[in-house]
């Protein structure tokens, strides 16, 4: 499955097996051939892999190439519109990272406010 909003682009796909491995490969080729057709180019140092699940062999076995030969880096967690996703599935590192921006900011507010 492909969404995108922005300039974000998603592409997501269910992996049991290493032939499911070998569909979404087929399917980012295919992704990368449309853009070459209409013009456009995706920044392949941006390319994150979120990999959920118990198979771990399937995971440290196989990988993902952008249109430069390029690995894709596999991320325990990343950014989608806003929210950290976990290859865990916990929103553990998203409320952490909620909560030091919080901090940060509220931080920022005591050190301007106070002094005046």
């Amino acid at each position: 499955m492909i969404s995108s909003f922005a300039d974000d682009t998603n592409i997501s796909h269910v992996v049991d097996n290493i032939n499911d491995v070998h569909l979404l490969q087929k399917d980012l080729n295919n992704i990368y051939l449309w853009a070459n057709e209409n013009n456009m180019t995706f920044n392949e140092e941006k390319f994150e892999a979120l990999r959920c699940g118990p198979n771990q062999a399937l995971k440290d076995t196989t990988k993902l190439l952008t249109e430069g030969g390029k690995k894709v880096d596999n991320k325990p967690h990343v950014k989608c519109l806003g929210v950290f996703l976990s290859e865990n599935a916990t929103f553990e590192h998203h409320i952490a990272a909620t909560i030091k921006k919080a901090r940060g900011m509220a931080g920022w507010i005591l050190r301007t406010i106070s002094p005046r």
